[in-house]
């Protein structure tokens, strides 16, 4: 006999007639599973709350099919009482608790307490971050174990449409060095032709398998995707990008950092390609080829903050997509971006709303933060940045973080982003720019567009 029907049976005889009947069966990973019903109103699922020592971590509804449960008949026989729960990542403890189940205001469940060791380090980290030409993208690892494999489960309305392992390279997270560094966390899968159909439709994406089986969702989910092309800003992703570019960008223009993923330019427009290194040297540090990638031929040497190569007001428009953010001085590069732009041109950028990417934790970069590395030279700052990246972001111990830091302060190769914001600061910076930028501009444009925001500047006429 298992353990869930011996647990099954002592209830039967044990529980009182208005007891929450249930048990507090395991603790897997960071999945708390049991199952739980009111047995005077057993058609309604009851939600539980999963406590450590005194300490409410979360609730969960007791809704989920368990077949031990069906065959014993318990309460109206259809086996849907199980509830499992995750532990949210931000709960570490540094000693043993006691874990415990109850319905407010009703009893503990059988089987609580009982004593956790050690809580298993198996944090999931990731993001569901849109869906562009058909295929849905997103990324995961395991925090303390970047190098072992996961798989995704992207889901309809509940229905799986597919699993796929979390191992595509990306740039942007190969960038910023995110878990092994590899860049290989990634993940895409092609969205069924009968779920597009639909026009909108909303897709959720979860990790699955091992002690993730009935994990939790992925940030980003649950993501509404429209593909109505009557709607066309209500697109995400590359739809969203292409979209506002053919409604801004005309004459010749520079898009900076493009990698291997540069935008989509409109007919009738001439683009230039500029980085700060020749486009041979990114693929020797990027190792792009090898993965599948092509990054773009580089026609502009130049420094990101400077473009000394970059005569004044001879560009349409200028594009900067992840950029900014891996700057030591975003107002630098906002000015000299705006100074090669002809007056009416426009500058497009996109930054990552760090609610929805690896900096989630991290707290928002504060405009006047961004002032003192203007005055007084980036690198003053340069170590607090790494340091709070790894605490916040690898979440290495702590006792790792100054050796890690050093070194980094030796080789000045680690391409984290410096500084990170939510949409609404984001709105501040563009706004208090003006402070120190010489060149008249205007807001034309600003859209939350899934992980990322992109804003248009106009430049005026001085």
């Amino acid at each position: 006999m298992g353990v869930f029907s011996r647990s099954i049976d002592r209830l039967r005889s044990l529980a009182s007639p208005n007891s929450i009947k249930g048990h507090l069966g395991s603790c897997e990973g960071r999945i708390v599973a049991g199952w739980a019903l009111d047995p005077t109103n057993p058609a309604s699922p009851v939600t539980v709350s999963i406590y450590a020592d005194a300490v409410l971590l979360g609730t969960a509804v007791a809704d989920r099919f368990r077949e031990d449960l069906q065959s014993a008949g318990i309460g109206e026989g259809h086996g849907r009482y199980g509830f499992a729960f995750y532990i949210p990542p931000s709960f570490r403890p540094s000693r043993p608790f006691q874990l415990s189940v109850s319905v407010e205001g009703r009893n503990a469940l059988p089987g609580s307490p009982f004593t956790i060791e050690r809580l298993a380090d198996d944090s999931v980290t990731g993001h569901l971050d849109g869906a562009n030409d058909g295929v849905v993208s997103g990324w995961a690892y395991i925090l303390h174990d970047p190098t072992r494999e996961i798989t995704v489960v992207v889901e309809h309305e509940g229905h799986p449409l597919g699993a796929v392992p979390a191992r595509a390279f990306r740039e942007d997270l190969r960038l910023a060095r995110a878990g092994a560094g590899t860049g290989q966390h990634g993940f895409v899968l092609p969205i069924p032709p009968e779920i597009r159909a639909l026009k909108t439709y909303t897709l959720t994406a979860r990790v699955e398998g091992g002690p993730y089986e009935d994990g939790p969702f992925l940030e980003g989910s649950p993501m509404t995707i429209t593909e109505n092309l009557d709607q066309p800003l209500r697109a995400t992703g590359a739809a969203a990008r292409t979209y506002l570019g053919s409604q801004y960008f005309q004459g010749q223009g520079i898009e900076i950092g493009a990698l291997s993923d540069p935008m989509r330019i409109p007919p009738g427009c001439t683009v230039r390609y500029a980085d700060a290194f020749t486009s041979q040297q990114l693929r020797q540090q990027y190792q792009v080829a090898a993965q599948g990638y092509e990054i773009v031929e580089v026609d502009i040497i130049t420094d990101a903050h400077l473009l000394t190569e970059i005569e004044n007001a001879s560009q349409d428009f200028v594009i900067a997509n992840h950029v900014i953010e891996h700057l030591g001085d975003p107002l630098l590069a906002l000015r000299n971006m705006l100074r090669v732009l002809r007056p009416d041109g426009v500058l497009f950028f996109a930054l990552p709303d760090k609610r929805h990417t690896f900096d989630k934790d991290r707290p928002c970069t504060p405009f006047e933060h961004l002032l003192e590395d203007h005055r007084h030279g980036p690198e003053l700052s340069r170590e607090a940045h790494y340091r709070e990246w790894f605490r916040l972001v690898d979440k290495i111990p702590e006792h790792e973080i100054e050796a890690r830091v050093r070194a980094l302060m030796v080789k000045h190769d680690y391409g984290i982003h410096l500084h990170v914001w939510s949409q609404f600061e984001i709105l501040e910076l563009i706004h208090r720019a003006r402070e120190v930028v010489p060149f008249p501009y205007e807001l034309e444009c600003f859209k939350a567009n899934g992980a990322e925001c992109i804003s248009v500047l106009r430049r005026l006429p001085d």
